[in-house]
């Protein structure tokens, strides 16, 4: 459960008003981005009691971008570069140069990602005091966004013809292909448009009563809406290029080299498939909720906490995506498609991998234009016009009813002369759920109306122990079990299918939910020893366990449906998981240090982790998903009279982030270890004027992950951004 709480007016003494304004630049957009925002708060002593008032408004965009180059999975060729057939999907081939096959990649690509963001918000706050021993309050907020962009998408087939009289290269005592000199190479480019909007509305009431000097009661109610909607258009562009190079493994990332070939040409690029899209979702909560506190004098028991929790969430999906091809017959200089060209922002990786720096890409603003959109569905043959019907298979409804009920007591006693305190309880937690949908027969593609219903209950209990050793010395120990749901997008079976591409490729894609996946329970035990050795100064050291049940993770399998291969995205339960590690914490300000340098210290933390995923019987085990091994923090900051800064380093060590099982590489998706460095810097001008200057990922650390071998079986290079922010806030 987390609690979040807005500010509210009896938070301060009496008038205040606050504004702050932060503007924001984003090296891969190029554009800088304000962040505003402003409260205005009163409270009022009366005859009936004190009232208090507070609303606060805020406002900010993002100009976004993310380049990214992929690569695509392996499979054995010829040393010719023709594909031979039988291989089992998931099983890695050897990588021997005897062998009488190769391993290249049939496909790489690139996204260019970017867009506008806009994100509005409002929160008010009323409070009621009639008396000096309760407060009610009545809570409204207002969230919205608006977004606009594309995802254009750049897909080529590294398999084609070699050019003649070269061969491949290979990787030094290997069989797997590093270089590649191609002719007559498909390319597919693409716009994949969308506009979305949000809406969610949030009102809450309650009352916080000391209904004596024992006890203190706390009960709200709380109500939720949110809508979704999203146009979301896919064209795709084709043609043939006449060279292609590839390496597919330079500085950890694959290398297209196209020649003299501009890709930003209308020379040969024919329209291919288009995906008409959209989405409807609506979502609602109800919640209620009581919490006491009862002060007793029972030995070394001192209070009772206890309550209730009741919620009731649905959520609803509608949406469709037709598609359509009648690939290569229509020009893109084509007369009706007048408007269309666009082409991507240009620096494309720069710096970082040889690639195409800028594509032709379809006019996101044209797609998203009602008429052109006509037009497009007349192209490639769809029998209506305007927004097409949403699609009944793809129907989705929840609703998840929760009911628990928690008690525990803090105890404080003295054992062997030490001061000793904690706390002992259990939380009982009752769960329906119903689920309407449809589920795809996997072998005719027929889907048929669904319901599934489930029920549970379980008991979770905490623990906690905390003994003052000396002044300065305090140990701890923790213990808990916890619940996690899984997310209702995820128990959507509604399966989302890209077909293969006539004469390209031989596998579709697709992702979709499982809705038969199990809540995960986690066993939490925690040990540790603090040492606050000087003022502002602390080392730290815990050792932890964690145990999961029901672990969910995402694989991608092939799957048949309806006689047609996919490359299936989705969410499974993979058995148990289980870790064990220690963290220490170290902070340190010294006071014997020069005047001017008064202020300065560290903070730092190192964390090591150690576990596996135990799946079903009879599978082997296997790593953590997305955990590191190691990780670390290291803070230098610097605070003084009115100026503070720090400069920050995070850091973590390679870790698995899922498992693929379509190709001939092995299956396990291993994410480089990556580390960013943030600055932050502030200036009290008065005691009610700040200003603020802020660098995020100043040396431009990219993100890299491989198949099992960063050499032989890279996968992703993501570029993430650097951006500067500068700020002012005022209150009075």
């Amino acid at each position: 459960v987390v609690n979040v709480r807005m500010r509210r007016a009896f938070d301060f003494d009496g008038f205040k008003t606050a504004v702050a304004v932060k503007g924001t630049y984003n090296d891969q957009s190029e554009k800088t981005d304000p962040n505003l925002s402003a409260l205005v708060s009163n409270r009022w002593d009366t005859s009936a009691g004190e009232f208090g008032a507070l609303l606060n408004v805020a406002y900010m965009e993002s100009n976004y971008r993310e380049e990214a180059v992929w690569g695509g999975g392996f499979f054995p060729y010829t040393e010719t570069g023709t594909p031979i057939p039988g291989y089992t999907p998931g099983e890695a081939l050897d990588t021997s140069p005897e062998n009488d096959y190769v391993l290249m990649r049939d496909a790489a690509g690139a996204w260019d990602r970017y867009g506008l963001n806009k994100r509005p918000a409002v929160n008010v706050s009323l409070q009621w005091a009639p008396s000096d021993s309760l407060e009610t309050y009545f809570d409204m907020s207002y969230q919205g966004y608006e977004g606009k962009g594309n995802m254009s998408f750049l897909f080529t087939r590294t398999d084609a013809q070699q050019k003649p009289g070269t061969s491949y290269t290979y990787h030094p005592g290997t069989n797997v292909v590093k270089t590649a000199e191609t002719v007559n190479a498909f390319l597919l480019t693409s716009t994949q448009a969308y506009e979305a909007e949000t809406d969610s509305m949030q009102y809450t009431t309650g009352a916080n009563w000391d209904v004596n000097e024992k006890l203190n009661v706390k009960a709200d109610l709380n109500y939720q809406k949110s809508t979704f909607d999203n146009t979301g258009l896919i064209l795709d562009l084709f043609s043939i290029k006449p060279t292609l190079n590839v390496d597919f493994n330079q500085n950890g990332a694959v290398s297209l080299d196209y020649g003299t070939e501009k890709l930003n040409d209308t020379a040969g690029v024919a329209l291919g498939t288009f995906f008409d899209g959209w989405t409807h979702s609506e979502g609602t909560a109800y919640a209620a909720k009581v919490d006491a506190d009862y002060l007793v004098d029972l030995g070394p028991i001192e209070k009772f906490e206890f309550g209730m929790r009741y919620s009731s969430r649905n959520a609803e999906n509608q949406d469709v995506q037709n598609s359509g091809c009648r690939c290569w017959e229509t020009a893109v200089t084509d007369p009706r498609l007048d408007g269309i060209l666009d082409y991507t922002p240009g620096k494309f990786m720069d710096g970082e991998v040889t690639f195409p720096r800028q594509w032709l890409t379809p006019s996101v603003d044209w797609m998203l234009n009602a008429q052109n959109q006509d037009t497009l569905r007349s192209i490639v043959g769809f029998n209506y016009t305007g927004r097409p019907a949403y699609d009944p298979t793809r129907y989705f409804d929840i609703t998840e009813d929760t009911t628990a009920l928690y008690g525990q007591f803090h105890y404080a006693l003295e054992l062997v002369g030490k001061a000793v305190d904690g706390v002992v309880g259990a939380r009982v937690v009752s769960t329906s759920s119903d689920l309407k949908s449809f589920q795809i027969d996997g072998d005719t593609g027929v889907a048929t109306p669904t319901t599934q219903n489930s029920d549970d209950t379980v008991v979770l209990p905490n623990a906690s122990f905390r003994i003052s050793l000396t002044d300065t010395l305090t140990g701890r120990i923790n213990a808990s079990q916890t619940l996690t749901r899984p997310a209702f997008a995820d128990l959507n079976p509604a399966l989302t299918l890209r077909a293969p591409i006539a004469g390209q490729i031989n596998q579709g894609t697709g992702s979709g939910g499982n809705p038969a996946l199990e809540p995960i329970v986690a066993t939490n035990m925690d040990i540790a020893l603090e040492w606050y050795f000087a003022e502002d100064s602390a080392l730290t050291g815990t050792i932890f366990n964690r145990n999961f049940t029901d672990t969910i993770v995402r694989k991608t399998t092939i799957v048949d449906i309806g006689g047609v291969p996919y490359r299936l995205d989705r969410p499974e339960n993979s058995g148990e998981s289980d870790y064990t590690g220690y963290e220490i914490g170290f902070q340190y300000f010294p006071d014997n240090l020069p005047a001017v340098l008064q202020g300065l210290g560290i903070q730092s933390s190192y964390t090591y982790i150690d576990g596996e995923l135990k799946p079903e019987a009879g599978a082997e085990k296997t790593d953590l998903f997305n955990v590191s091994k190691r990780s670390y923090s290291a803070a230098l900051a610097y605070e003084k009279e009115r100026f503070g800064a720090r400069i920050s380093y995070v850091y973590r060590d390679a870790f698995k982030g899922g498992e693929n099982y379509c190709c001939s590489m092995p299956v396990e998706i291993m994410a480089q270890d990556y580390g960013s460095t943030d600055v932050s810097m502030s200036y009290n001008v008065t005691d009610d004027i700040v200003l603020t200057l802020d660098a995020t990922n100043i040396f431009g650390d990219n993100f890299q992950d491989y198949f099992g071998d960063a050499t032989l079986f890279n996968r992703d290079t993501v570029r993430f951004a650097k951006t500067v922010s500068a700020g002012i806030r005022a209150s009075f």
